[in-house]
């Protein structure tokens, strides 16, 4: 089964938890992991917000289809877009960590390009 996640994470918890596999998929539901995703199946991961933790919330996508994923430190948002469907996860301020970008995937080769905004 293919499994693509896509987002953002706190860099020192990331490192600390590596692989991400893992390590999401037996606190899937807690906060505290380090990830803020959106799952290709539609479901999405909050570092802080366990409401949301592993529900289908935001849109499903594939790896042949085209999707964005932005980070707005300045609104504390990170923000999933394919067309004109997208979906957003708050991220507080990261005053003291660094967040960087994420993509974890299962399957076959992909091609992701990251541009800065």
């Amino acid at each position: 089964m293919v499994g693509m996640y896509l987002g953002i994470c706190r860099a020192d918890i990331a490192a600390a938890n590596a692989p991400l596999g893992p390590h999401l998929g037996s606190n899937a539901g807690s906060t505290g992991h380090g990830y803020y995703l959106f799952g290709n199946g539609g479901y999405v991961y909050s570092h802080t917000d366990a409401t949301v933790n592993d529900k289908v919330l935001a849109f499903k996508y594939s790896t042949s289809e085209n999707m964005e994923v932005s980070y707005d430190p300045a609104r504390g948002r990170v923000r999933a877009k394919k067309g004109s469907e997208e979906y957003e996860l708050t991220v507080p301020e990261a005053a003291d960590y660094r967040i960087c970008a994420l993509m974890y995937y299962t399957g076959e080769a992909v091609t992701v390009e990251m541009k800065e905004a």
